[in-house]
């Protein structure tokens, strides 16, 4: 026998059954749940049936969020960003927008008849062992699924020519000023899960393709621009993650950075990952991302797995080019640091200066551990590359501090093993020295 309601005293309304048991119990129900609604991308937005049953498990559920926003830049799901509880709101602790611009998927005619259509529909039930019947199920599915995907699609391009992206995001700014949260940091992911992995296998048997969607990064950067300049929201961090290897390179400009205006300039991060296909998507933050952080002193570049080969053949990437980080790579060339900081990079001998174009006026700091050094060549023949990179570290006179660890040459081995700091001019050069004497031996 089910439970009996009980009337709210204030609004009459009858109040859920679960409501009658004790706040431990609900909190308890609550954190065993914890996994799904992680899972939920608007977990702010989960509402009971009545203000009484939000008052009582909104906190509950805040307690147990990680704080983490996954957002498309869709009408739902800004509608509800914008509109979360200040319970919420004060919890928020990263915001990750999804891209906004999708394409409609041409419709195939897959029942139509001829010696061509009948060949191909022969191939594909031999190369998955269907009969003709089974052919049907999964073809008549598909269309059903591009008739839904256009159907999205022609309602986004509404809500975009109308502006909405950014009337809705503004408003959660807001919401997020009016409960002094000033802590939430930015994501800018362009790799949404566009279909359920079933959908894009369909599409790839039928030989549709699979991406239908606009990789334009450039175009939510500017739509967060205008909404923190309109807001004068102070944020805390901005991460662009982005992809190489199917695609060309990110849209953004150098006048999209709008970071590097702000009063108060946020850290930032710039995360590439390697799809060799649409159909293939690792989930954000992946731990073999390559990284590129800028401190929000702008003073402190740090890259991690990054290739600056000369000879680059594709193995070690992404390789730190125009092609791959498009205005990434002449803000960074263009802008002089006072402390870099170098993790496992695949390398020539003179990367510091005409790969990163690091002046030696300006460095003060230099840590580099897991450096691989790549045989060089010109004209006159095989380089000595270890010589020659311990030479430019040599060179630089205003360096104060100097660490290296794990730096070896391709073709001869270990030039420093062990991680070793060396502090002053004086320091540093003696210690290069040392190094020098050692791989002289390497060139006789």
């Amino acid at each position: 026998m089910s439970a009996p309601s009980v009337v709210d005293g204030q609004t009459g309304n009858p109040t859920p059954p679960i409501l009658t048991l004790p706040v431990e119990i609900l909190s308890m129900i609550f954190r065993e749940c914890d996994d799904d609604w992680e899972n939920l991308p608007d977990l702010p937005n989960i509402r009971g049936t009545c203000k009484l049953f939000d008052s009582i498990v909104a906190p509950m559920l805040a307690a147990e969020w990680s704080g983490c926003l996954r957002i498309y830049l869709s009408r739902p799901s800004v509608k509800g960003l914008g509109t979360m509880s200040s319970t919420f709101a004060s919890q928020v602790k990263t915001i990750r927008l999804y891209t906004l611009r999708y394409n409609s998927v041409l419709k195939p005619d897959l029942f139509a008849r001829g010696r061509e259509h009948n060949k191909r529909r022969q191939d594909i039930c031999t190369e998955e062992r269907w009969s003709a019947s089974t052919y049907n199920s999964p073809r008549k599915k598909l269309l059903e699924d591009i008739d839904n995907h256009n159907e999205r699609v022609a309602r986004q391009n509404q809500y975009l020519v109308a502006g909405g992206p950014l009337a809705d995001l503004l408003q959660a700014l807001h919401s997020l000023k009016a409960c002094n949260n000033a802590d939430v940091s930015f994501e800018v992911f362009d790799s949404p899960r566009l279909y359920r992995s079933g959908v894009v296998e369909s599409m790839t048997i039928f030989g549709i393709d699979a991406s239908p969607q606009t990789h334009d990064t450039s175009s939510i950067v500017k739509i967060l621009a205008h909404a923190i300049n309109l807001s004068q929201y102070p944020v805390k961090a901005i991460t662009l993650e982005t992809s190489y290897g199917i695609r060309p390179t990110n849209k953004i400009q150098l006048e999209d950075m709008f970071w590097n205006r702000l009063p108060s300039v946020p850290e930032v991060y710039i995360k590439m990952q390697k799809r060799m296909s649409e159909a293939v998507l690792r989930e954000p933050s992946h731990p073999h991302l390559k990284v590129i952080s800028i401190s929000s002193e702008r003073n402190h570049l740090t890259m991690t797995d990054q290739s600056f080969r000369l000879d680059y053949t594709g193995r070690y990437d992404p390789q730190f080019s125009r092609p791959n980080y498009g205005a990434f790579y002449d803000f960074i060339r263009g802008k002089q640091f006072q402390k870099v900081t170098l993790n496992n990079v695949h390398a020539h001998h003179d990367f510091i200066g005409s790969g990163l174009n690091l002046r030696s006026e300006n460095l003060v700091s230099l840590e580099i551990g897991g450096l691989s050094l790549t045989k060089s060549f010109n004209e006159s023949g095989w380089l000595g590359t270890a010589l020659i990179f311990l030479g430019h570290l040599k060179s630089m006179s205003t360096l104060q501090s100097l660490t290296l660890s794990e730096i070896e040459d391709d073709d001869h081995g270990d030039i420093q093993e062990d991680e070793v700091t060396w502090n002053g001019q004086e320091e540093i050069q003696m210690g290069l020295d040392v190094l020098i004497r050692k791989v002289k031996i390497w060139y006789i």
